[in-house]
């Protein structure tokens, strides 16, 4: 959450890039929260629209995530604490 808050506050700050907001939110992040923010920045550099990007998105923050693909059945893990995964993400 507190990484969230940081890249909204540096995405509303006067001269803001996507750069800038991806610095701060690496600044803070740590473990599974920094791996994933990693993971989709790479997957996201190589598109120009949010269409072909869908999916190699997803595909990049699915080792982090703790739910899983069906929202409705999370795993047993879901939710949890850990340093493997990025739970709000």
């Amino acid at each position: 959450a507190g990484v969230f808050a940081a890249a909204v506050a540096e995405a509303c700050a006067p001269g803001a890039t996507p750069t800038s907001v991806i610095d701060t939110c690496l600044s803070l992040a740590k473990d599974g929260t920094r791996s994933a923010i990693e993971a989709v920045c790479e997957a996201a550099s190589g598109h120009t629209d949010f269409e072909t990007a869908l999916r190699p998105l997803r595909e990049a923050v699915a080792p982090y995530d703790t739910v899983g693909p069906d929202y409705r059945k999370p795993s047993l893990a879901a939710r949890r604490p850990s340093r493997a995964h990025a739970i709000e993400e």
